[in-house]
C-alpha cells in the first residue's frame, strides 16, 4: 500500500493545478448573460475528475472523459457569442489532461499547470509581441529553427557514418541547431527590450550571434566615432562573455562528460570578460547609450550550414592529423579551427571525444588552444578594425580572459 502523503499528492497537485488555471480564467470570463461558462470551479473539478478517473479507471476511462469535455467544449463553443475563441475550451481539456498526469507524474504536472497559467496570464504581451514586433520574416526564421530541431535532427542518424568513425550526423546538426537557437534568442532579447538598450548590452547579445564580428562591428564605429571608444570597446568585450558560454553549451551537448573537465576554465574565462566589460562600461556609464546591434535576422541558415561543413571539415581533419601525428596534429588543428571558429572546432574535438577517439583528457587541452587562438585572433581583429584607444581596451580584456582561463586549468589539473 502506498504510504499516505503518495496516495494524495495526485489530488493535491491536481487541486492546485485547477485553482491556478481556474483564478486566471475566473478573470477573463466576464460577468452577466454573456459570461464564459468555465471560471476557477469548473476548472478545479475538472483537474480532479481527471485524476480520479486515472486513478479509478485508468487511461480508458481518462480518454472517454476527454472525448465527452471536448462534445462539451465544442457545443459551448458553437452557441452564438462574440468572442469566438478556443482558449478556455482549450485550457479546460489540458487542465483534465493535467488531472490525470497527476496520477503518473505529479511534478510535471504541476510544472505544466503552472506553465499553462503563464502563457493564459501573458495574453496582452504576448498578442503585443507576435502582432507588433514579429515581422513575416521573423516567423519564417522561426519556423526553420523549429523544423531544423523537431523534424530533421530526429529523422538524422546517431551513430559514426564515415570510415574513420568520426562523423555523427546528428552531433553535427545538432549542434547547427544550437548556433540557430543561439542567434534567435539574442534577436528576440533585442526586439523585447528594444533597440536603445545601450551598447554594453547590445554586445553581450552580438556575441553569442559572433563574437569576431561583433568586436569587429563595434571597432569600425569606434573608429568613427572615438568619443564612444569607451561604450564600443565595452560592447566589445562583454560579447567574449558569450564565447565560453557558448563553448559549454556545444560541449555539453555533444559530450557531457568533456564539459566537467573544462567548466573551471571556461566559467573563469567568462567572469574574467564579465569583471573587464562592466568594468569598462562603468567609465563610460554617464554618457548617452548609443542604438543596440540589431541582427538583420532572427536564424541566418546559411551561416549555420557553414558552421555545420565548418564543423565535419574539422572533425574529419582533425581525425587525420590526430592519427598522423598524434596529440601534436591535433594541437595544430585545434589551432587553425580557433583562428577561423572556435565553436566548430571544439564541437569536433568533442564528437571525437564522443566517438571515443580521444579521452576527455586529451580532447580538454585542444580545445582551451582553440580558446586560446581565437582571442588572439580577436585582438588582430580589434587592432586592425579599431581606433587605438579601442584596441588597447580589448587587448587586455582578452588577456585577463586567457589568464583566468589557463589559471584556472592549472589549478584544476
Amino acid at each position: 500500500m502506498l504510504p499516505i502523503s503518495d496516495e494524495y499528492m495526485p489530488f493535491a497537485v491536481a487541486l492546485g493545478v485547477g485553482l491556478l488555471v481556474g483564478a486566471e480564467r475566473e478573470r477573463r470570463k466576464g460577468e452577466g448573460v454573456a459570461r464564459a461558462a468555465a471560471g476557477i470551479r469548473t476548472f478545479t473539478i475538472t483537474a480532479l475528475l481527471g485524476t480520479i478517473a486515472m486513478r479509478v479507471g485508468g487511461a480508458i476511462l481518462a480518454a472517454t472523459l476527454v472525448l465527452a469535455l471536448t462534445a462539451l467544449a465544442t457545443a459551448a463553443y458553437l452557441r452564438p457569442h462574440d468572442d469566438r475563441g478556443l482558449t478556455t475550451e482549450t485550457a479546460l481539456i489540458a487542465t483534465l489532461l493535467m488531472g490525470a498526469l497527476a496520477v503518473i507524474d505529479a511534478p510535471l504536472a504541476a510544472a505544466l499547470g503552472v506553465a499553462l497559467t503563464i502563457v493564459l496570464a501573458a495574453r496582452a504581451p504576448l498578442h503585443r509581441f507576435v502582432v507588433a514586433r514579429l515581422d513575416r520574416k521573423e516567423v519564417v526564421d522561426l519556423l526553420t529553427l523549429a523544423a531544423s530541431a523537431l523534424i530533421i535532427l530526429p529523422m538524422l542518424p546517431d551513430r559514426p557514418v564515415d570510415p574513420l568513425g568520426a562523423l555523427n550526423l546528428q552531433t553535427v546538426w545538432r549542434f547547427a541547431v544550437l548556433v540557430m537557437a543561439i542567434s534567435a534568442l539574442g534577436h528576440l532579447a533585442q526586439l523585447m527590450f528594444g533597440a536603445r538598450v545601450g551598447l554594453p548590452f547590445a554586445g553581450l547579445l552580438g556575441g553569442f550571434v559572433s563574437s569576431i564580428a561583433t568586436i569587429t562591428t563595434m571597432g569600425r564605429r569606434a573608429a568613427l566615432s572615438p568619443a564612444d571608444c569607451p561604450q564600443f570597446a565595452a560592447a566589445a568585450v562583454l560579447s567574449s562573455v558569450a564565447t565560453p558560454v557558448q563553448l559549454a553549451l556545444i560541449v555539453g551537448v555533444v559530450h557531457e562528460p568533456l564539459l566537467r573537465h573544462l567548466a573551471p576554465a571556461f566559467a573563469a574565462g567568462m567572469l574574467g570578460a564579465l569583471v573587464w566589460g562592466l568594468l569598462i562600461a562603468w567609465r563610460a556609464i554617464r554618457k548617452p547609450m548609443q542604438e543596440a546591434l540589431v541582427v538583420s535576422r532572427a536564424v541566418d541558415l546559411k551561416a549555420a550550414l557553414l558552421l555545420a561543413s565548418t564543423l565535419m571539415i574539422l572533425t574529419l581533419g582533425g581525425t587525420l592529423l590526430a592519427r598522423w601525428f598524434g596529440e601534436a596534429g591535433l594541437l595544430i588543428a585545434a589551432v587553425l579551427g580557433g583562428l577561423i571558429d572556435t565553436h566548430s572546432a571544439a564541437a569536433s574535438i568533442a564528437a571525437l571525444s564522443a566517438q571515443s577517439l580521444l579521452s576527455a583528457d586529451e580532447a580538454a587541452m585542444p580545445i582551451i588552444v582553440a580558446l586560446t587562438a581565437n582571442s588572439i585572433m580577436k585582438c588582430v581583429v580589434a587592432a586592425i578594425a579599431g581606433h587605438h584607444a579601442f584596441a588597447w581596451t580589448v587587448v587586455p580584456g582578452q588577456a585577463l580572459i586567457l589568464v583566468c582561463v589557463w589559471g584556472a586549468w592549472w589549478f584544476a589539473h
